[in-house]
């Protein structure tokens, strides 16, 4: 049966919501009542943080819940009913911002009607995805028209919410609706346009802990008048709070002779915060709702009471399993979270004695909080041994969290990281692998008789030897090389013997021979793929050939590169990759070859090129003044063209055989006596021996460098003359031959040498090319300028 007939559910989307109170409740299995963990016995308290049937403690005990074992419980919640509404803390800065647009008189926004309707109009735009309309409305001026009214004069009531139904929001729906939001929430109104009050300041000293500042007896005996008049009986409501109104309450019922100021801060707890958001999302449902909305996808009823979400009257506590204990020789050592869990269970016992204590109150609602917070996010705490706890964010954020870590799955197997190092010797293509590295990555080659004699080398290395190997597979077992040196020889000896074809049942014989296969360590010319995160286009995933450096600690790469990986040499790291088949060196080397990534495939533009000393040894080299002894000149050739990194000699041999490609045929010198070379000779060597075989080029293009570095030519122009197209500023090549000009930035870019040969002759030719220019210019600059060194 294929995998989609036997799929059942399919997952397109996820939302992310916060449970209300009574999902809090139905999703636990258990009410944590008692702090304690264990008892004298070690064994798990009923009701406390470690209860059995929230799943098994020890790894022999079984689930109450499930009755299953440890490996096959999946673990089960249970939940602390908090003594006193709390602040939630992952939308207390949200709900700080929307109290200080609110008014605590009338229970509206402080903002005008007109005002507040046409953000809502903007949110029902954005819901229904029509983004241009509403960034149009958002340009447009208010006017009077902009609101239609009823005959009673009220603001006509949007479409009911489940018209519009739940939307996904998009990226850029949320940010238009973010940049909405935060015109109405950070606008710092104290008066109220709808009923004119003036508001408190609201302040957050402690996170989680609003406290609000007191006013005056005559700003208190208005908004007793005011209320009378809003709610038509006399009757303040909350007449026995401790928040606004409360305070309200008691300052009204005061001596009229008290006439001090009263301005002692007061705390603004979550039972009268909630009061206040209760009757905005009423008297302001249309906005509300999109707020909701924003945060959360909700029901329409469950928008309704959207203003929960910003409060806690219950919390979900994890299963026994994902709270381990861990044993050392010191103790047990418990789980970070369930030291703080013990902490909020703690404050929250204590919270619900009774005590007469008003201010014992409040300091016991306060600790509360403040554990929670804790919990949630221990950055919030006020101590740095509170800020270095492990709350819920600290388990999922940055790198150290559990998405970076576990689930983007950087780990893989075949591969190291270290950090990169330049080699301006290294062809464009290669990677210098350290030799820590090399000893560790392995391949799987199989035994045939022409490889069987290095492979047999590689056993007798061994592991800690390189080339070396660290296991081998006969008839599909797996073996480990001894680390004993005589006893690998036998290993060595047989590697040929015994090969012939596997016969298993309902298989043809013909089907599959045994072949032993050597895992052997990376060598020279092996296939890698280099990657440096982030992988933000093609080109940051190339296949490099191997070059495996004795010596090295870091990862060896050449100056090329740099711009595919946007990668310089501080401090980056980049990962390595080995392919472990044929077919996967295959589809790397003919696909993703960094010689084959010269043009970008985003503009078509060359995205490879050398630094900055490269061109001016260039510069230097290809001036019509510089002549070379024959000695420098074959130097020169020799050193660029013939690259270290042919194939090795056969063991135990001194001399290897030079191959047709590496014959370099030289020039005649463009002075008999005394026998000079110029540099322009140089490069037309080097062109000579790269199209060998092929038909030869010719291109004219312009130069970079300006007229005054040609000093020379400067003075033989009159006064008054402008100096037109100087031979040196065109760069002019016949048939491979360097007639005059001079190679400089512009020959390494768009259009340049290297774009030329690329188009004419392909990408390894080009890549060879940017090879030897590299070799040849750092060489003329060591040796025979001196430049690096001054």
């Amino acid at each position: 049966m294929e995998q989609e007939q036997a799929t059942s559910v399919e997952v397109d989307s996820i939302l992310f919501g916060f449970y209300t109170d009574d999902e809090v409740r139905r999703l636990s299995v258990k009410r944590l009542t008692r702090s304690e963990r264990l008892d004298a016995k070690m064994c798990p308290v009923p009701g406390g943080l470690l209860d059995p049937a929230m799943g098994p403690v020890n790894a022999n005990d079984t689930c109450k819940t499930c009755a299953q074992q440890p490996g096959n419980c999946p673990g089960h919640f249970g939940h602390i009913e908090l003594s006193k509404p709390l602040f939630n803390p992952l939308l207390f800065d949200t709900l700080r911002d929307l109290l200080r647009s609110t008014c605590f008189t009338c229970r509206k926004f402080r903002l005008s009607a007109q005002l507040v309707d046409r953000y809502a109009r903007e949110l029902e735009l954005l819901a229904r995805g029509d983004v241009v309309q509403a960034k149009n409305l958002q340009d447009s001026a208010v006017s009077e028209e902009s609101v239609e009214m009823d005959e009673d004069g009220s603001v006509d009531k949007p479409a009911p919410p489940s018209d519009r139904g739940n939307k996904i929001w998009t990226s850029i729906q949320l940010k238009e609706a973010h940049s909405i939001f935060s015109k109405l929430m950070k606008k710092r109104v104290n008066k109220c346009a709808n009923c004119g009050m003036k508001n408190p300041p609201i302040k957050c000293q402690i996170y989680g802990w609003l406290t609000i500042q007191g006013t005056d007896g005559s700003a208190v005996r208005r908004k007793a008048i005011t209320d009378y008049n809003l709610e038509g009986d006399g009757h303040i409501s909350n007449p026995n709070g401790t928040g606004v109104s409360g305070l309200m309450d008691d300052r009204v019922k005061a001596s009229s002779n008290q006439t001090k100021d009263l301005s002692d801060d007061r705390p603004l707890l979550a039972t009268e915060v909630e009061s206040i958001l209760k009757d905005l999302w009423e008297k302001e449902a249309r906005f509300c709702m999109l707020l909701c909305d924003f945060q959360q996808n909700l029901c329409v009823s469950e928008k309704r009471r959207g203003y929960e979400m910003f409060f806690l009257k219950s919390m979900l506590v994890p299963p026994n399993r994902f709270r381990p204990s861990t044993n050392s020789s010191l103790g047990i050592m418990e789980h970070p979270q369930n030291v703080m869990l013990s902490k909020v269970q703690e404050a929250n016992l204590a919270l619900q004695h009774d005590n007469p204590n008003h201010m014992d109150i409040l300091t016991r609602w306060r600790d509360l909080q403040t554990s929670v917070n804790l919990f949630y996010d221990s950055s919030k705490g006020l101590v740095k041994s509170d800020k270095d706890g492990h709350g819920v964010r600290q388990l999922v954020d940055k790198k150290t969290g559990i998405v970076r870590q576990k689930i983007m799955g950087k780990r893989v197997n075949h591969s190291c990281r270290t950090v990169i190092s330049p080699d301006p010797f290294l062809a464009v293509n290669e990677i210098g692998i350290p030799p820590a590295a090399a000893s560790k990555l392995t391949y799987p080659e199989k035994v045939t008789p022409w490889n069987a004699k290095n492979l047999r080398g590689a056993i007798r290395n061994g592991a800690e030897i390189h080339p070396g190997a660290t296991h081998y597979k006969v008839n599909n077992n797996l073996y480990k090389l001894q680390a004993d040196h005589s006893k690998r020889h036998p290993t060595a000896k047989t590697l040929l013997a015994s090969r012939g074809s596997i016969s298993q049942p309902g298989k043809d014989p013909r089907c599959e021979f045994e072949s032993k296969v050597v895992y052997r360590h990376i060598q020279d010319g092996d296939i890698v793929l280099v990657n440096r995160q982030p992988t933000l286009h093609k080109p940051s995933m190339m296949a490099h050939v191997v070059r495996v450096l004795p010596g090295e600690k870091t990862i060896r790469m050449h100056y090329a590169n740099c711009s595919t990986y946007n990668a310089d040499f501080d401090g980056d790291e980049m990962n390595v990759h080995f392919p472990q088949d044929e077919i996967s060196r295959a589809e790397a080397i003919n696909i993703v070859d960094a010689n084959k990534q010269y043009i970008g495939p985003r503009s078509g533009e060359a995205v490879r090129g050398l630094i900055q000393d490269h061109i001016v040894g260039a510069v230097l080299l290809t001036k019509v003044d510089t002549f070379l002894s024959r000695e420098e000149y074959s130097q020169l050739v020799y050193g660029s063209c013939v690259s270290s990194t042919r194939g090795p000699c056969q063991s135990g041999k001194r001399v290897s055989i030079v191959n047709d490609d590496d014959t370099l045929e030289l020039l005649p010198p463009a002075f008999v006596k005394p026998e000079r070379w110029t540099g322009k000779q140089v490069i037309t060597t080097i062109l000579n021996h790269l199209t060998k075989g092929h038909p030869p080029f010719t291109v004219e293009m312009k130069g970079k460098i300006s007229v005054q570095y040609l000093t020379a030519k400067v003075r033989h122009v009159a006064e008054g003359e402008k100096l037109r197209d100087p031979e040196e500023l065109v760069l002019y090549i016949r048939h491979n031959e360097l007639l005059k000009g001079m190679i400089d930035k512009n020959q390494f870019g768009n259009h340049g040498i290297i774009h030329t040969v690329h188009e004419l002759y392909g990408a390894d030719t080009a890549g060879r090319l940017l090879s030897i220019f590299s070799r040849l210019f750092t060489l003329f600059l060591q040796v025979f300028m001196d430049l690096l060194v001054e």
